[in-house]
């Protein structure tokens, strides 16, 4: 590893995989339309809470990548969230080469816990209806399966350890 800074990637995928867990086990527990008030309130919480803040910490991973790399972050603004997720879904060619950090599928996933994300911090404590966060769930399950595995990949290919015994030659693959 080149460069410490990949520990603070790794540190960021944990937590976010440890809050967008948690989200899923509070959603697959239920418990949203018991008569229970301070139950809803909780369990509802716990949920939105651990989406906002797993994404949260996806996105602070990947920001961390790209400086990593040398790249500037996509310029805020109103869609910079969803740009930054577009842009680590392609490869770049040219002078700072690299391929994507993530594939078209678990971009697909990501995007839907940015709405997740925007839905959880503009929400009312009555304006939360659990029956419609299915998707966003289902696209957190497969996140979790596949994201981890998904940085490790990028990172190998653009920072090998050394020593790595691989078939493609130094000078054919982007590095950092």
């Amino acid at each position: 590893m080149s460069d410490p800074r990949w520990t603070d990637v790794d540190a960021d995928i944990d937590h976010a995989i440890l809050q967008i867990g948690n989200a899923v086990r509070a959603f697959d527990r239920g418990g949203f339309d018991s008569p229970d008030l301070d139950a809803v309130w909780e369990r509802s919480n716990a949920f939105l809470h651990g989406m906002e803040t797993g994404y949260s910490l996806l996105e602070a991973a990947l920001e961390k990548i790209l400086s990593i790399l040398k790249e500037k972050s996509p310029v805020e603004g109103q869609h910079s969230h969803r740009d930054l997720v577009e842009r680590v879904s392609r490869q770049m060619t040219g002078v700072n080469a690299r391929p994507a950090i993530i594939d078209a599928d678990l971009k697909k996933d990501v995007l839907e816990l940015l709405r997740m994300r925007h839905r959880a911090r503009k929400v009312i404590y009555d304006d939360f209806d659990a029956s419609k966060a299915g998707p966003s769930v289902e696209a957190a399950r497969r996140v979790l399966i596949r994201l981890r595995d998904a940085i490790a990949a990028f990172k190998a290919a653009v920072d090998p350890e050394p020593g790595e015994d691989d078939e493609n030659s130094a000078s054919s693959r982007p590095r950092i």
